[in-house]
């Protein structure tokens, strides 16, 4: 909150904070299922071929997707760090 309402003039605070606040709901109402959607895809094209059943596939299939989801989510940090900057 603090570094988005950094340098707003005194007029202009109420609008920097509502901006922050904004960004921040539409951030956890559409980053988190979209990270969920892409880890759920992720696993599902990892389990393609292989045995489900087995516990060291689904294993494999579940880090396979974290990882995938925290690649995404680093792609997004880059984007906004890059545009902030």
């Amino acid at each position: 909150m603090s570094a988005g309402t950094t340098g707003a003039k005194a007029q202009d605070a109420g609008i920097a904070s509502a901006t922050v606040n904004v960004a921040q709901q539409i951030g956890g109402s559409v980053g988190t299922p979209l990270l969920n959607s892409l880890a759920a895809s992720a696993l599902a094209s990892f389990l393609v071929g292989e045995d489900a059943t087995s516990q060291t596939v689904q294993t494999n299939a579940a880090v396979h997707s974290y990882t995938v989801a925290f690649g995404g989510t680093s792609a997004i940090f880059a984007a906004g760090a890059s545009s902030a900057a």
